[in-house]
């Protein structure tokens, strides 16, 4: 089973969960006094997470999204942690990184969710995406960025459904005052 579809994305077409966009703004404010803002802009690579029927009932004017890095920018964020432990360390061994991919993939580590390469719709690697920075965006800003791109990568089902879980699992989790203690 294909994990993703090329989308056409014209007039029309409505997002589903698990649609990629390209270069997606997100402003952040960084200075304020009295009504003006001053406000700085960033591009990212987003998946969308609103629930698709409620896109495409319209029950939307704002869409959930998520950023995703490559996973070799993850490699390398997971190396420059593992070398503050091992300053010498230069760079993961191929026992590092099976490891690390393990565990994204597994979801160990809940804020991130891993997803399949597709080097022919153009994901060369694979995607990571991360739910400890979502972000929403204008519902018309969104279709004006598609409908420039012509085209979104649309994750299928039932990975996009994977996708779904993964974010409720990590927004789900409940953090209790104590745990319960081990009597082994």
């Amino acid at each position: 089973m294909e994990w993703y579809s090329k989308v056409e994305f014209k007039e029309g077409v409505k997002f589903e969960q698990g649609d990629f966009i390209r270069r997606c703004p997100f402003y952040s404010v960084v200075s304020q006094e009295g009504d003006k803002a001053r406000a700085v802009t960033s591009a990212y690579d987003v998946v969308v997470i609103t629930q698709s029927c409620d896109l495409e009932n319209d029950k939307a004017d704002r869409v959930l999204v998520a950023p995703w890095m490559p996973l070799g920018y993850h490699l390398e964020r997971h190396l420059q942690s593992m070398q503050k432990g091992k300053p010498d360390k230069k760079e993961l061994n191929t026992k590092d990184k099976r490891h690390f991919f393990s565990n994204l993939k597994d979801g160990i580590y809940h804020r991130y969710h891993l997803l399949d390469c597709w080097p022919d719709g153009g994901l060369d690697e694979f995607p990571v995406v991360d739910f400890g920075f979502v972000f929403s965006v204008s519902l018309p800003e969104l279709t004006r960025i598609a409908i420039a791109q012509r085209s979104v990568i649309r994750l299928n089902s039932p990975y996009k459904e994977h996708l779904s879980q993964a974010f409720a699992r990590y927004f789900m989790r409940v953090g209790l005052p104590s745990s319960i203690r081990n009597p082994f």
